[in-house]
């Protein structure tokens, strides 16, 4: 259980930071404007690719681990979250000039559920927990919606009055839901905490 425990802990940060590695190691895109997905069509599309299905892969067993022994409804909306980003990496967007297409649209849909499963999660979490956690994921859980309506509705085309920072919003959502998910993996710990409510 150890190490379920663990890749809940390693997975945020594995996909945070080869996210902003594999930006900094294609030429053609753009932190300001450019979105997680894009490089996965890109040159460095092999490595966001394999990014987004082994983080995928590793929060499926982080999520199985709180199914099995802490909370069924966290480890569902974790599995959930693992799901998505599997998801995510075997379906890629069709790009800003690309016609839509299936594959393009269940990767979109997946993005949209994979931050609605941390967004339920922060808030069941704040409801349940106590102290500190409870403010934290309170405000995790206000944070998500506002942040992901922002880069939706004005801030991913680029007609929208967000567009130039509509990638640094983008990164700072991941950042935000993901840091939730690494402190809930962490949480797991300790025998009694407010974290694992049922």
């Amino acid at each position: 259980m150890k190490i379920a425990r663990l890749a809940g802990m390693v997975a945020p940060p594995i996909f945070i930071g080869v996210w902003i590695i594999a930006g900094l190691l294609d030429p053609h895109y753009s932190f300001r404007t450019g979105h997680g997905s894009d490089l996965a069509t890109g040159s460095m599309g092999w490595l966001m690719t394999a990014n987004f299905i082994l983080t995928g892969l590793l929060l499926v067993a982080f999520g199985s681990f709180l199914i099995r022994s802490r909370s069924r409804v966290l480890g569902s909306l974790a599995l959930v979250v693992g799901v998505a980003l599997v998801l995510s990496g075997v379906f890629a967007e069709d790009g800003s000039a690309a016609v839509a297409t299936t594959h393009g649209h269940v990767h979109n849909l997946a993005f949209v559920l994979l931050f609605l499963a941390i967004f339920i999660g922060a808030l069941y979490s704040g409801i349940r927990g106590r102290g500190g956690w409870r403010v934290y994921a309170l405000l995790t859980a206000l944070t998500i919606p506002v942040a992901l309506a922002a880069f939706i509705l004005v801030g991913s085309d680029p007609s929208d009055p967000l567009y130039p920072v509509g990638g640094l919003l983008q990164l700072g959502l991941a950042v935000v839901a993901f840091a939730w998910l690494m402190m809930l993996a962490v949480g797991q710990q300790r025998p009694a905490d407010s974290l694992t409510a049922q």
